[in-house]
Order: structure tokens, then C-alpha cells, then sequence
């Protein structure tokens, strides 16, 4: 993984630049492992496009740069296709009045956060719409021939539904909210509303978060939902999105207002931990790095002890999670209810004694 993020480290700067590979020698890299990790973290292409741009041919395997350019050319062709679905998502909201607010890497793809549209891997597509027009924006997904998958949702997920459609590259995740309940304090749905930026391709109207907004989101989904600082891992696809968004966007990122932010509403750490690591293993250039990240500099080395040890990892996270799920779901009357009838039912332990059984060997 040094290896891979060593690679992804200049893929923002400006003209051409050189690699160095640091601290570790190019024969001490074991090239399918490399791939698996890459291919892990949803990095591949960019390895690719930066395996280029670095003027690596001769340092990378041929065989491992022709499968990574593959992948590049696969995914840019895919995230055309997925860009064209947005837009068409877009103009049928826009015909009942509604602007759809695209998140994460839909944002990123109409903005044109990379240098070439095939750099990010896509899962989805992010959309925030007014709670008052969730309704018909769901009636209007489904003239168009979108349907509501078959995924359970618990119950305090920012998300409304997953809608699918045949024939379409990716799904439409529909949003209420920006974060799951428990995290909502940090930031409202009303709020990226009323600073979004709107624009337009052709007649067709949409948002997008304001820069701070998207940095905002960015760690908030890194660090938050995903639990990146807790359970020890190093999110380059994450850290390389808020490297394109500090690299494009430069002094329109308020990174005062974000630390202001986050601290007030206790998530100094998660906070911390990504920017360190976007700026240690990515090489993103965050003004706040190195103010009182004691804390978090002891995270990420965690983290990098746990790369060559994921058996340790793996009994790690299994306790950090069942720590952070147990937390989630005795924070509220309501996930207390559902706990207690989920513990009532054989699946639910079988299930959970299951994983912990795994993870311990």
C-alpha cells in the first residue's frame, strides 16, 4: 500500500513530475499484492494515469501498466456513460421543478475535480433533493424507468432509497439528509442547500456543494460512516478526492471553518487523521497538517502497523466495530427498541458470533 499511495502521491501536481520512491527499494515491491491493494482501495486507474504522468514505464512492470491502463480506459468509458446518466436524472427532476444537489463523486465528475474523467472508480450516484420533494422526485425516478431496489435501510441513514433501472451503469442513491443521524449535528442538509452552486449543462439545471462543503463531506464520510480512524485503514480513494478538492480549488476551502466545525461537534480526531493522511500518503497540501495532531499522528501509525499484520487488523476492527455498532444502537430510544427485537432472533446472533469467529483466526 506505501507503494500504491508512493505512486498516487503527485497526482495533483501541476506539469510532469517524478517519483521517488522513498524509504524502499522498487525490488522490494511484490507486484500482486501491489494490484490487490490498488484494486482495494478503487485506485487502480489512477495508478495508471499517474504511472504516466510520472514516466514510470521503465520502473513499473510492463504487464502490471497495461492492466492498470485497461482499467483506466474501462472506467473512463463507464464514467462518460455515468455522466450522461446524470444529466439525464437531472432533467427529469428539472421538469417538475426540482434541482437535484449531487454529492461526492457525482459532484466531482460535473465539476471536473481530475484532469481526466477515468481517474475516480463511481459506485453510484449521490443525490440530495428537498424533503419535500422526495416524493414526487421518486414517482418522477420511476417514469424513467427507475425501480426501488430490494436493500434494507436502517432507519437513520441519510439515504431514502437505491433505485435501479435496466440498461443504466449505476445506481441513484436518493438523500435526505448529508449524514446519518447520529452525525447530523455536524452539518444539515438545509445548510449545503443554501450555499450550493448551480449550473447548468445545456437547459438542464443542477447543485453541487460549495467547495468547503465538499471537502466537509469528503471527511465526514471517510471518517464517520466508514469509521476510517477507528478501524485503522487508509482510504486513498477518499484522501485523493479531497487532494483534487484542496488542489482545485485552492483558498475557496475554508479550512478554519471546517476545523471549527468538526471540533464543535467532537470529531477532532476524525478530522485530524484524514488530513494527516492525505498529506502523508497522498501528498495533499492541507493548511491545517501538523496543529495539535498528536493524537492523530498516532493513528496513522496504527494504521501502517497494521499493513503488514491484518490478522491483527482483522480482530482489531471486529472489536472496534462491535464497540462503535453497540454505541450507534443504544444512542436512541428508537435503535434501542430495534436492538433488543434483532436479539430476540437466532439469525441475528448466528450472524454476529459468526464474524467475530472469523476474525479471530
Amino acid at each position: 500500500l506505501l507503494a500504491v499511495s508512493s505512486i498516487l502521491e503527485t497526482i495533483h501536481s501541476k506539469g510532469t513530475s517524478r517519483f521517488d520512491f522513498g524509504k524502499f527499494k522498487i525490488s522490494d515491491v511484490f507486484w500482486s499484492d501491489f494490484i490487490d491493494r490498488a484494486m482495494d482501495q478503487l485506485v487502480v486507474p489512477a495508478l495508471a494515469y499517474q504511472i504516466e504522468k510520472s514516466q514510470l514505464s521503465g520502473v513499473v512492470p510492463s504487464l502490471v501498466e497495461r492492466y492498470c491502463n485497461s482499467l483506466l480506459r474501462i472506467n473512463r468509458s463507464r464514467n462518460e456513460q455515468i455522466a450522461q446518466e446524470i444529466i439525464l436524472v437531472a432533467e427529469a427532476l428539472n421538469n417538475i421543478g426540482v434541482v437535484p444537489l449531487f454529492l461526492k463523486g457525482a459532484s466531482g465528475q460535473l465539476v471536473n475535480l481530475y484532469e481526466d474523467p477515468g481517474i475516480r472508480i463511481m459506485s453510484d450516484i449521490d443525490m440530495l433533493v428537498q424533503p419535500k420533494c422526495i416524493a414526487q422526485s421518486i414517482e418522477q425516478l420511476k417514469a424513467i424507468g427507475y425501480r426501488s431496489s430490494s436493500n434494507l435501510q436502517h432507519p437513520y441513514l441519510q439515504s431514502v432509497q437505491t433505485f435501479i433501472k435496466n440498461g443504466a451503469v449505476a445506481p441513484v442513491d436518493l438523500h435526505h439528509s448529508i449524514l446519518m443521524r447520529q452525525h447530523s449535528k455536524l452539518i444539515q442538509a438545509e445548510e449545503v442547500f443554501a450555499d450550493a452552486v448551480v449550473a447548468k449543462v445545456g437547459n438542464v439545471r443542477f447543485a453541487v456543494p460549495n467547495p468547503t462543503h465538499q471537502a466537509l463531506i469528503n471527511i465526514a464520510h471517510a471518517e464517520l460512516h466508514d469509521r476510517a480512524y477507528w478501524y485503522g485503514d487508509l482510504p486513498l480513494r477518499s484522501l485523493l478526492d479531497l487532494c483534487a478538492i484542496q488542489n482545485k480549488y485552492g483558498d475557496l476551502v475554508d479550512w478554519d471553518s471546517l476545523e471549527t466545525q468538526f471540533t464543535k461537534s467532537g470529531y477532532t480526531t476524525a478530522f485530524n487523521y484524514h488530513c494527516l493522511a492525505a498529506d502523508r500518503f497522498v501528498g495533499a497540501s492541507i493548511p491545517r497538517v501538523g496543529k495539535n495532531f498528536v493524537w492523530a499522528e498516532l493513528l496513522v501509525r496504527r494504521a501502517i502497523f497494521f499493513l503488514s499484520r491484518p490478522r491483527i487488523k482483522s480482530i482489531d476492527s471486529r472489536i472496534a466495530r462491535v464497540l462503535m455498532l453497540l454505541r450507534q444502537e443504544l444512542s436512541d430510544s428508537v435503535l434501542r427498541k430495534r436492538l433488543l427485537k434483532n436479539m430476540m432472533t437466532v439469525i441475528w446472533w448466528k450472524r454476529h458470533l459468526l464474524k467475530l469467529l472469523t476474525a479471530s483466526r
